[in-house]
């Protein structure tokens, strides 16, 4: 979990990357929360040459953002892996747990 940040950060450059080719001239937004606006910024000053706007939508978790070219838009959101791996972080857990108990 401590990773998603940076995985957050990387995901949501090589989206645009991915898309950037075929929509030159389309304007690029990428909607997210307020609290990733400093890492978005960051991650852009090495896009040279490509113009992002940064909507800030108080609405949405650390963990979100939505990218925006033209018409397309992506949602990348890593709440749901986040369930996931703390459900499966459990059941180990409480398996360990039960066979401590009973072995």
């Amino acid at each position: 979990p401590e990773t998603v940040p940076l995985n957050f950060r990387e995901k949501i450059r090589s989206e645009i990357l991915k898309v950037a080719d075929d929509a030159l001239n389309a304007p690029i937004e990428i909607v997210t929360s307020g609290n990733c606006r400093t890492t978005i910024e960051q991650l852009l000053e090495n896009c040279v040459g490509i113009e992002v706007a940064i909507i800030e939508e108080p609405s949405l978790s650390q963990n979100q953002a939505f990218i925006r070219i033209g018409a397309r838009e992506l949602e990348i959101d890593f709440l749901p892996l986040l369930d996931a791996l703390k459900s499966q972080f459990e059941a180990i857990q409480n398996n360990q747990e039960g066979y401590a108990s009973h072995g």
